[in-house]
C-alpha cells in the first residue's frame, strides 16, 4: 500500500516539475493544476494509476485483475462521457428550466451506469470486493488531490 503510495506521488511530482519547468519561467509562479487541461496522455496514466490502485486496494488476484480492469476501464469511459455532457449543460444558455431536466436526466443515466457496472463487476469479483470500490476509488481521489496540493 505505501509503495503504491509513493509511486502516485513520485509520479505526481514528475508532472508537476516537467509541467512547471515548461513553462515561461515569468508564469512559472503562478501555475495552477486544472484537470481539465490535464493532457489525453496524463488522464491515461492517472487511469492506469487508479486502476492500479483499486487492484492492490481489493486485493484481486491474476484472474480477477485480468477481467476486472477492461470491465472497469469501460466503465470509467461511460461515466466520464456522461459528465462531460452534464459540464456541457451546465455551461450552456438553455432556459433554467431545461438545463434541470436535461441534467436531471443525466444524473439518472449515471446512476444507471454505476448500477449496470455493479452487476458487471459481481460477475467477475466476489461481492465483499464489489462493495469496497466507491471507498477505494474516493481513496484513491483523496490522495491525489493531497499529493498536487503539496
Amino acid at each position: 500500500m505505501k509503495t503504491i503510495i509513493n509511486v502516485l506521488i513520485i509520479c505526481l511530482l514528475t508532472f508537476s516539475i516537467t509541467t512547471v519547468t515548461s513553462l515561461n519561467a515569468a508564469y512559472a509562479n503562478t501555475v495552477t493544476l486544472n484537470f481539465t487541461n490535464i493532457c489525453q496522455d496524463d488522464q491515461g496514466k492517472i487511469e492506469s494509476m487508479l486502476i492500479a490502485y483499486l487492484v492492490n486496494k481489493l486485493e484481486l488476484n491474476a484472474d480477477e485483475s485480468s477481467a476486472f480492469s477492461p470491465l472497469y476501464s469501460a466503465y470509467r469511459k461511460e461515466i466520464k462521457s456522461v459528465k462531460q455532457e452534464i459540464k456541457t449543460v451546465n455551461g450552456s444558455s438553455e432556459s433554467a428550466a431545461s438545463k434541470l431536466t436535461k441534467r436531471q436526466t443525466l444524473e439518472q443515466q449515471l446512476l444507471d451506469i454505476k448500477n449496470t457496472y455493479e452487476g458487471k463487476f459481481q460477475q467477475v469479483l466476489p461481492i465483499e470486493k464489489v462493495a469496497k470500490i466507491a471507498a477505494a476509488e474516493q481513496e484513491f481521489k483523496s490522495i491525489l488531490m493531497e499529493s498536487i496540493n503539496r
